[in-house]
């Protein structure tokens, strides 16, 4: 009897534990809110794929920059320094993250998520009528079929 309370309690315990991970906003969300869309300039100091840690204004934010293979697909860079970053703002557990739409260091502009909230890697954003790995003709461009897996071989427009 005891093993079978200790096996209840268990799994009630990874019930609520995975539904409040559930409520948590994720980069991997088909849509990130675009409720209050703010563009703030600043410094990354630390960069490590799919973080990144931003101080602007004498406040410090968690960046969540998405999947590494969409940086690797389109040659994305980000690096320690000055740059300007457009997103959404949420606080999380007392902390600050950031979920950028676009990022622009230097000359480089670095697109992450469509006016609408849809990350370019996601479903939602091909649904939408956009390439999957941004414009500029990413590997799933121009009609060709995906070479990656995520898409289920689709050929995106």
């Amino acid at each position: 009897m005891k093993r079978i309370s200790v096996v209840f309690v268990l799994l009630f315990a990874f019930f609520v534990l995975a539904l409040a991970q559930e409520q948590r906003r994720t980069s991997a969300r088909e849509r990130w809110d675009k409720d209050e869309v703010v563009t703030l300039k600043g410094e990354i100091t630390k960069v490590l794929l799919p973080l990144a840690t931003f101080k602007s204004e004498g406040k410090e934010y968690t960046v969540h920059l998405g999947p590494t293979w969409y940086w690797r697909e389109n040659d994305y860079k980000l690096e320690a320094g000055a740059v300007e970053i457009r997103g959404e703002i949420e606080t999380e557990e007392g902390e600050l993250h950031l979920y950028p739409y676009g990022i622009t260091q230097g000359k480089n502009s670095i697109t992450l998520a469509g006016e609408d909230g849809a990350p370019r890697w996601s479903k939602a954003y091909t649904r939408m009528g956009g390439m999957h790995h941004g414009s500029g003709g990413g590997k799933c461009g121009g009609g060709r079929k995906c070479e990656h897996g995520c898409c289920g071989g689709q050929r995106h427009e």
